[in-house]
């Protein structure tokens, strides 16, 4: 889980890099106690930075968590509600974040959320994290003490990309790249399904068993090009036919520059 969101974290702070001399946004959705805003290093007055969670949620955070710096709000919407990004503006380029949630939502609502935030901001990034079908047949140990039902799986994440024409796959990580090499029977995995089974999976090795959980970065709209796929040099894909996504091209000093600001 930490290794899952240090990954979308430098995510975003090559974005808030790469778009440093234009107005920007960050939608971190389902955004729980997660400090990421204070995390990420973002220039106060060119990014706006938006939370957003359920109002349960919202009012705990507000009375046990610091508010964001600068162009900062956080919002009371349910995300599985028609049209609850009506009222955020749309006049920037945006980074939408969801993680730990899109699973468990149902496959329709999954696809139509996508594609209508797609259509709303226009130019952006989609990042989020994935559940395989091996989910589906056995339930995470976390899911199980929580009483969560994985409803929308997908082992193949560049199906994703049928869900809008302007969306192009050009990040992922998987869970084993998370914990590194994963040693004999699995050793340094982390027992998502339990030890044992666990274990018994990752003899297999089989394609549903190393793509069930990853986190996943899309572009739409106008492309992140450089800074984007560059992230796929570092072997996020692992066979011939994924290495032909690369199309890489280096970051020159200018777009790999990060610069900190005082909030």
């Amino acid at each position: 889980m930490c290794n899952r969101t240090k990954t979308m974290d430098k995510w975003c702070q090559q974005f808030i890099d790469n778009y440093a001399g234009e107005p920007i946004q960050v939608l971190n959705l389902c955004c729980g106690l997660d400090a990421r805003c204070h995390r990420v290093r973002r220039n106060p007055h060119t990014v706006r930075w938006i939370d957003v969670d359920i109002p349960a949620v919202v009012n705990l955070r507000e009375r046990v968590m610091i508010s964001g710096s600068g162009d900062y709000s956080l919002r009371n919407l349910s995300i599985t509600t028609d049209g609850w990004f009506r009222d955020i503006p749309a006049d920037r380029r945006t980074m939408i974040i969801c993680e730990n949630f899109l699973y468990y939502v149902d496959a329709v609502k999954v696809q139509n959320m996508i594609r209508d935030l797609v259509n709303y901001f226009g130019a952006g990034q989609f990042v989020f994290d994935t559940a395989g079908s091996l989910t589906a047949k056995y339930r995470p140990e976390h899911s199980k003490k929580l009483s969560l039902q994985t409803r929308w799986t997908i082992d193949d994440v560049r199906g994703i990309e049928t869900y809008h024409p302007k969306l192009k796959l050009t990040g992922r990580v998987r869970w084993q790249e998370y914990m590194g090499n994963d040693g004999p029977m699995g050793q340094n995995l982390p027992p998502v399904f339990g030890p044992w089974t666990t274990a018994l999976l990752s003899l297999k090795n089989s394609t549903a068993f190393k793509d069930v959980l990853q986190a996943v970065r899309f572009d739409f709209g106008e492309r992140a090009t450089s800074a984007s796929s560059s992230e796929f040099t570092r072997g996020s894909f692992d066979d011939d036919n994924e290495s032909k996504f690369s199309g890489a091209v280096a970051l020159t000093p200018t777009q790999s520059k990060t610069v900190f600001y005082e909030g």
